[in-house]
């Protein structure tokens, strides 16, 4: 049984009728979620679902990592290097979770706002 499409909001992506007929054509689940840094509110679509978030976030801690080196004028620690490396060559879950808590986790702000 088909579920009745949620009510249009103009400022949620997920409330469009586009978004669903793409969305439905697609395999597998999907879930998603966008953030209006002007507004501050969260969309999501598919809330609630749990699933790994595969190697893609794994580019966004590297980015962070990076950044961060970038920003203070500091090197990566060898360790740093060889987690990042593990990270990526090898999609080592332990070393991204390890270089996760290194750029602050989920509290870490983003490179706007600091």
């Amino acid at each position: 049984m088909a579920t009745a499409p949620p009510t249009h909001n103009p400022d949620n992506p997920f409330t469009s009728r586009a978004t669903p007929l793409y969305l439905n054509a697609r395999e597998g689940m999907i879930t998603a979620a966008v953030y209006n840094v002007a507004t501050g509110a969260t969309f999501t679509y598919h809330n609630g679902y749990h699933e790994r978030t595969a190697s893609m976030v794994k580019i966004d801690i590297l980015a962070d990592l990076l950044y961060e080196s970038q920003h203070s004028g500091k090197p990566l620690t060898a360790k740093q290097l060889s987690l990042a490396t593990s990270m990526i060559e090898a999609s080592n879950d332990k070393a991204a979770t390890k270089l996760w808590a290194v750029i602050g986790g989920r509290d870490a702000s983003t490179p706007s706002t600091r």
